[in-house]
């Protein structure tokens, strides 16, 4: 029974360590169907303004977090995300993964 129990409980911390959110401040627009991702505002080749800011958060992998950016950028309407860092925090009860973006809007 002891095992079942620790099994579970790994087995919830696991679950709530992968879990990704995303927290965006800023302008919405029609949804896009597609979000172009830039990591050097000197590559955007087009005029473009700064709809809003954003904070992918999560235990995965940088990449899942990055997915999850891009389904919320089409959502609140941008052409196109710039991240501008990464980072980490990590507790006695987890490690999570964080990616800093900008999403933007051609004009």
């Amino acid at each position: 029974m002891k095992i079942c129990h620790a099994f579970l409980g790994v087995s919830i911390l696991f679950f709530l360590s992968s879990c990704v959110t995303v927290s965006y401040l800023g302008d919405s627009y029609d949804t896009t169907s597609e979000v172009k991702i830039y990591y050097d505002v000197n590559k955007i080749n087009q005029e473009y303004e700064i709809m809003g800011q954003a904070l992918g958060t999560g235990g995965g992998n940088f990449d899942l977090i990055k997915n999850k950016l891009v389904e919320r950028a089409k959502k609140e309407g941008a052409n196109a995300i710039l991240i501008s860092g990464l980072g980490s925090e990590t507790s006695s009860v987890s490690n999570e993964n964080q990616i800093k973006a900008s999403f933007i809007k051609y004009i």
